[in-house]
């Protein structure tokens, strides 16, 4: 690589366009496979490998800008920009769940299964079967996501708006100085408003007070709103389980989520067991969200005046963020 080709963006062996397109599709893509088949239609010939190195030093590029970006943010020499001045901005945060390959190491290998006589049995299944050389560890850790959009007066996403998705390892802390330092970057103290929405994960909630001190979003107005896909899943759950197995009745539904609930009883058919760990599980679910009485007393719970307001009552952007990432 020149030194002064790397001035305007070429990495090792591709220039920034293929770079930007490789990494797209990357992304896109279920697997680094698909993607060179993808690329490779579009008439771009790589192999995987080739693949997997470009999209990895374009990430490691764009984590050495956030870093620089984090730390000119904690130093105060970060500029406030204007791309969210006299806007509605939406926040979500959310975390997944997903695994993270180790580093190769040499595979076991195993004892040759024996008979009565010590002798090597020739139908064993999996005998002939090719084993690897090497194995890896895949251990589950839990990311935290924040995405960052534009919305409506009917609280959607504006159509043919760019948002912004980060997200981290290190931590709810962390995540929250990301929340700040971008909220600042993009200029979210001359907004019109920022709603926080999210499920009932006290991480986030216990937070939110702190990142609107640290992005300077004193003067906008805040609104906090709790997922309301999840109240009424869990309410679902809470009537069909509690009806299903006997166990009393829950809190009556109103409307089109009452007569969801009824033609679901309609159709549902007998108990089961996977109805009495949905019926167990909205239990839950309603003594951890629907019932809690700080819920109530935070004033995430008014959705009539939310939707008065066209603010978003859903989280829906950052879980299918966080459905990819646990696909992939």
């Amino acid at each position: 690589m020149h030194v002064e080709l790397a001035q305007f963006g070429f990495g090792k062996g591709c220039t920034p366009g293929l770079q930007s397109k490789v990494a797209r599709q990357a992304a896109l893509c279920p697997s680094l496979q698909f993607a060179q088949q993808e690329l490779e239609r579009d008439g771009v010939r790589l192999d995987v490998k080739t693949v997997r190195r470009i999209s990895r030093q374009c990430g490691e590029g764009l984590l050495r800008l956030r870093l620089q970006e984090l730390l000119l943010w904690r130093e105060g020499k970060l500029p406030a920009g204007s791309e969210l001045a006299g806007k509605r901005v939406s926040v979500q945060i959310d975390g997944g769940r997903t695994r993270i390959r180790s580093e190769l190491r040499d595979a076991p290998s195993g004892p040759e299964a024996t008979d009565a006589n010590g002798l090597p049995c020739e139908n064993v299944p999996g005998r002939s079967r090719k084993r690897p050389r090497k194995t890896f560890d895949a251990d589950w850790r839990e990311p935290k996501l924040l995405t960052i959009f534009v919305h409506d007066e009917t609280g959607r996403m504006v159509k043919k708006s760019q948002a912004t998705v980060d997200g981290t390892f290190l931590g709810p802390d962390a995540l929250a100085e990301l929340v700040a330092m971008h909220l600042h970057r993009l200029g979210a103290a001359q907004a019109l408003s920022v709603t926080f929405a999210a499920d009932g994960g006290a991480w986030i909630w216990d937070r939110i007070d702190t990142i609107v001190k640290q992005a300077k979003l004193t003067g906008v107005t805040v609104y906090e709103v709790l997922d309301l896909l999840p109240r009424n899943a869990s309410h679902f759950a809470g009537v069909s389980g509690a009806r299903l197995c006997g166990q009393g009745t829950a809190p009556p539904l109103s409307g089109a989520a009452h007569a969801t609930s009824e033609r679901s009883m309609e159709t549902g058919g007998g108990t089961t067991d996977g109805t009495r760990r949905r019926c167990f599980r909205g239990f839950k679910s309603l003594d951890g969200d629907r019932l809690s009485a700080e819920t109530r007393r935070s004033g995430r719970l008014k959705y009539p005046t939310f939707k008065g307001l066209g603010l978003p009552l859903g989280s829906g952007a950052i879980e299918s963020n966080i459905w990819v990432l646990n696909c992939d």
